[in-house]
């Protein structure tokens, strides 16, 4: 049998007055058919019969087309006996047609005027698929640390819709079908970054689906995973400036930090695209906490994930250390600090190095008298330098602040 021959539309255009009333020969026997569908295009259809008296003496099939079931045109003829499918092409998107199979004795259309009708079948409907652009405006709704949702605009002639995630190229995973035009996917880790798509599904009457076959990835991600860690890099004496780094999130589209006061206040905040941050002018005479958090940018938007932990750091808004006219003392004075526990005093002989610790001062005191370098006694010819180091409580741990003041004598 020929597997597929081209149907002139106009063959089963009413308009056109080439169709025909009744059928093919009223005298024809009439058999079950039991005419099925067994494909579907937007333009075509794929049919098959059961052969007509056991398929003695059939020569070939014809196949008859219809609109109302009533009025029938001539799609073509099939030469083969044996093979009873047959394809109708070039029909009309989202159509419904009924056809119908005259078998005839001699095997060949060029003696068709000595072929002898042998039976008609009756009709069976067809159908073809609609066709479906493509989803639009897919986009991200929203977000926790373990779900996304999505959204989509609905489709013409859309029942349902199939959403896929794009593992790569010719490899997805369908996720769910819906009827509605959004999505809650769920299940998923902090930081989770995938491409998505949608697919769109109509199922003609005949129960065969149309999809559309273009579709748009987007990357739709949860909200981000906490920041592990954030540190005082650097603080700048003259400028009164705290840099501030901390670890990485993935997938990330940027990162908030704050400072809070000693009683829990916010009284600075700021973004960063990267993993550093400045705080000017830092806060002096109290203890400070500094958080940061990532976010990620959904619609209009922000969704952040959980703060991290703390950085602590103070620094007292004056500090004097004054050598006694013998040389033999070096007295350090600061102003007391907003929520500290106790202050480390230190001196060393250099700059950058060998700091040895004079003693730890109590929270109500706000000076010290050093006599000493670690066992021996200062000595008059010999400069020191001299640091002051904060401390606060945070549960039962003590911590030091990340910025000390420090001078030389």
């Amino acid at each position: 049998m020929k597997k597929s021959l081209k149907l002139m539309l106009a063959l089963f255009t009413l308009a056109l007055g080439v169709l025909f009333a009744g059928g093919t020969d009223s005298k024809a026997a009439t058999w079950n058919g039991n005419i099925k569908q067994i494909g579907a295009g937007t333009k075509s259809a794929r049919i098959q019969w059961n052969p007509c008296l056991g398929s003695t003496g059939v020569g070939h099939y014809e196949v008859y087309i219809s609109v109302d079931n009533v009025n029938w045109g001539k799609a073509d003829d099939d030469f083969w006996g044996n093979d009873c499918t047959y394809t109708l092409d070039g029909l009309a998107p989202n159509s419904v047609y009924y056809v119908k199979i005259v078998a005839k004795t001699e095997n060949s259309c060029y003696w068709d005027d000595e072929a002898v009708v042998l039976g008609e079948s009756t009709s069976g409907r067809i159908a073809t698929l609609p066709e479906l652009g493509t989803v639009q405006n897919l986009r991200q709704t929203g977000a926790t640390s373990n779900t996304i949702t999505i959204a989509w605009n609905a489709l013409a002639g859309a029942q349902s819709y199939t959403v896929y995630k794009y593992n790569s190229y010719n490899n997805y995973t369908p996720v769910a079908t819906t009827t509605a035009t959004s999505l809650k996917i769920s299940g998923l880790s902090a930081s989770f970054a995938a491409d998505y798509f949608v697919i769109a599904n109509a199922k003609n009457i005949t129960g065969f689906t149309a999809t559309s076959n273009e579709y748009v990835r987007r990357e739709m991600r949860t909200a981000p995973a906490k920041v592990a860690l954030i540190a005082l890099s650097y603080y700048w004496t003259y400028s009164r400036t705290a840099d501030f780094r901390w670890s990485g999130i993935n997938n990330a589209d940027g990162y908030q930090y704050q400072v809070l006061n000693s009683k829990g206040k916010a009284i600075y905040t700021n973004t960063a695209n990267g993993t550093s941050g400045s705080v000017s002018p830092f806060k002096k005479g109290q203890f400070t906490r500094t958080r940061v958090r990532a976010y990620i940018k959904v619609g209009n938007g922000y969704v952040y994930g959980p703060w991290s932990g703390y950085s602590y750091n103070a620094i007292s808004s004056k500090v004097t250390a004054k050598r006694s006219k013998n040389r033999k003392k070096i007295t350090v004075k600061w102003k007391k600090v907003t929520g500290a526990s106790g202050y480390n005093v230190y001196v060393s002989t250099k700059s950058d190095r060998g700091f040895k610790k004079c003693k730890k001062v109590s929270k109500k005191k706000s000076s010290y008298t050093i006599t000493k370098y670690g066992k021996k006694k200062l000595s008059k010819k010999k400069a020191y330098y001299v640091k002051v180091e904060y401390l606060t409580k945070v549960g039962k741990k003590t911590v030091k602040s990340g910025i000390v003041s420090q001078g030389s004598v």
